[in-house]
């Protein structure tokens, strides 16, 4: 999993529950670094890229960066967090092929998470 992720202390949830599941994960802070890993001509890709919607403090930013992914790689599978209203991010997000399902408003159960990244992981 890449999981793009702008809050250190979140950041660091992720990693040691991901890990103790045994999800491989990959936490990048901002857009930059997600696209290199994306587009990292050693990297064999992500089951499941995670998007945090307040990159550089912007919705907007995410739902490009979504955009940008799903242009590039239509199958790529991508789950969304936020802490905005569903009704202000889902209608953007479905439009790009992200299903209600695979929006997670925080704070959300973690078991919830590593539930959708195993979903996706199967689905590949």
């Amino acid at each position: 999993a890449l999981i793009v992720e702008p809050e250190k202390d979140i950041q660091k949830v992720y990693r040691a529950y991901l890990a103790f599941r045994g999800v491989n994960a990959v936490i990048v802070d901002d857009l930059g670094k997600c696209l290199e890993q994306i587009f990292s001509p050693s990297d064999e890709g992500f089951e499941v890229v995670i998007i945090d919607t307040h990159l550089q403090n912007s919705i907007s930013s995410a739902i490009e960066l979504a955009k940008t992914i799903k242009e590039a790689i239509p199958d790529q599978k991508i789950i969304v967090t936020t802490t905005s209203p569903l009704t202000e991010v889902s209608s953007k997000m479905t439009a790009l092929g992200i299903s209600k399902e695979d929006l997670l408003v925080k704070p959300f159960e973690l078991s919830r998470l590593l539930s959708l990244i195993q979903t996706q992981a199967r689905m590949q």
